[in-house]
């Protein structure tokens, strides 16, 4: 266990795996490579058990990628896996990225078995056209139902992720963009 400190507090855990890559993103994502999740998992494991001795993190953000892109059978191993491997006594938060097109109730179900208590949801916009130009491959309204499946499913915290100053988007579209997400 050389070289990882005891006691960490706030540990990031990317999953690097996505419906489709957005023209924007810089992050260390695939598309179309699925097939590989399951052995990425296992190898993410065996890295944590390797270093988590003694790690107890606060906070746990797991990201990438589109983790929620991951079947249910397989989120549930990993998130569950990272909680038994880094060990729960000091976690306050457990956070998991989603995109709002990737969720469904028995995602929403992993989720909140595993002990996940904030989702951080890329929305981006809540405008079509911005979307659009953005690449996403999801529709306004799916960012207010994936906030209804999480707050139905016991998720409470929630974040939801804005794009603003994209190329042909006004003032007034960025108002309104954050003006629908504090009203979710």
């Amino acid at each position: 266990m050389s070289g990882t400190p005891a006691h960490v507090p706030h540990v990031y855990v990317h999953v690097p795996f996505c419906a489709q890559k957005c023209p924007y993103c810089d992050f260390n994502s695939h598309a179309g490579r699925e097939r590989e999740a399951g052995g990425y998992v296992e190898a993410l494991l065996a890295e944590a058990r390797a270093l988590a001795e003694g790690c107890e993190p606060r906070t746990v953000f797991v990201g990438g990628g589109t983790p929620t892109h991951l079947e249910p059978p397989l989120l549930a191993r990993m998130l569950g896996g990272l909680a038994t491997t880094l060990g729960q006594a000091r976690l306050e938060e457990l956070t998991v990225e989603a995109n709002p097109g990737s969720l469904t109730r028995e995602k929403v179900d992993v989720l909140a078995a595993t002990g996940v208590t904030r989702v951080s949801l890329g929305a981006q916009s809540f405008a079509a056209a911005t979307l659009g130009r953005l690449g996403r491959w999801h529709q306004p309204e799916d960012t207010r139902r994936s906030v209804d499946l999480l707050r139905a499913g016991g998720i409470r915290r929630i974040s939801v992720d804005l794009i603003l100053a994209v190329p042909g988007q006004s003032l007034e579209e960025q108002a309104a963009d954050v003006d629908q997400a504090l009203a979710l």
